[in-house]
């Protein structure tokens, strides 16, 4: 049996990440960590917010999620760009 999913994430990404090379846990590299991933999460938040005119900006959203809620508002940004240019003619 494999283990959970989580487990292996930690083991395969986490973990080299934030030990040293003893082994064990390095606390200055998870506050680095850490830090870098409360920028992330920061960053990524108003990204989202941006891209998708409001609708989202929650960082756990799958990336498909985001993507379609983007698509859709850039095809109504220029929804209405075309029927303002259609108005004005």
């Amino acid at each position: 049996m494999s283990p959970p999913e989580h487990e292996k994430t930690w083991r395969d990404f986490w973990e080299p990440l934030v030990s040293g090379s003893d082994g064990m846990l390095d606390l200055d590299k998870i506050k680095r960590e850490l830090y870098d991933y409360r920028i992330l999460l920061t960053n990524a938040s108003k990204v989202y917010d941006h891209v998708t005119g409001g609708l989202l900006s929650k960082t756990n959203y799958d990336a498909s999620v985001v993507i379609t809620a983007a698509d859709d508002y850039q095809t109504k940004l220029i929804d209405g760009i075309l029927s303002e240019e259609r108005h004005n003619q």
